[in-house]
Parts: C-alpha cells; structure tokens; sequence
C-alpha cells in the first residue's frame, strides 16, 4: 500500500465535493491514519494465521510439505535442536521413554540398548519422544547431517 497515491486518491475523490477547502496536510492525515489501520489490521490478521500454523504444526501426526516433495517422502524427527552435541541417534523405547545416543543402538527385548557402556558411548535417558506415534521398534532414527 503506497501512501502517495492513497493521499491522491482520496483528495481526487473528495477534494471539489466534500472537502472543498481540502489542503495537501489534510490530505495526508487521511492517508496516515488509514495507513495505520491498514498496518494493525494486517498484523491481527498475521498474529491469527500464526496461531493456526502452530495449532496445525502441534497436532498429532503433522508433517510440512517441502518443495518437491510429498508427505509420505518426509521421515518422522524429533527435535534435533534440543540433542546433546554428542548425540548421533535417538530411540524410544516400549514403555514410551526415549534417549539419545552416541553409537547407535540396538532393539532388545523392550528398549533399545548402548552397543558399549562407557563412559563416551554413553545415553542421555529420560529424553522426549516428540509425540512419535510409530512402533516403538521403528522409532531408531539418525542425526541429519549439518543439524
């Protein structure tokens, strides 16, 4: 919106009928004010779009559709931004509790288990899951390279 030609318009419009000793000033004040609402409109409407974004983002079973590639092509993460430096994997185990890891690790009867138990080779339990919906079993998932 161009506050130039909205003063123009309406002083075009208004100016010999309505307004007959309608200054440039009062004209001005007029693209101004209707300027501001234009703007504070605009951002009530962005606010209640984000709104909506983050309710459909936090629904269960959301995945974000990239360029050229559909949804069935997007593998399920969880929130790297929120792993430990050192963690390569993440995993949740059959009670629902997920950890991260260092080495990946391997399914055993009910959880995923370290392939070495020292100290570098370690996990970080009690980690999120993320809202991960799938078999416990396919829930092994690797850092993306660069995250």
């Amino acid at each position: 919106m161009n506050k130039l030609q909205m003063a123009h318009d309406w002083a075009m419009k208004h100016g010999d009928k309505c307004y007959p000793n309608l200054t440039a000033e009062q004209a001005w004040e007029y693209a101004d004010a209707m300027f501001a609402e234009f703007e504070k409109r605009e951002k009530e409407e962005a606010a209640k779009k984000r709104a909506e974004i983050q309710k459909l983002l936090s629904a269960d079973n959301t995945f974000i559709e990239r360029e050229g590639q559909h949804f069935d092509d997007i593998e399920w993460q969880p929130d790297w931004s929120l792993a430990p430096d050192w963690a390569k994997w993440w995993a949740m185990d059959k009670d629902g509790d997920a950890n991260w890891y260092a080495l990946k690790p391997f399914v055993g009867v009910d959880y995923f288990q370290n392939q070495d138990s020292s100290a570098e080779h370690r996990a970080f339990l009690g980690t999120l899951n993320f809202g991960y919906k799938g078999d416990w079993r396919d829930s092994l998932r690797m850092r993306p390279e660069g995250v």
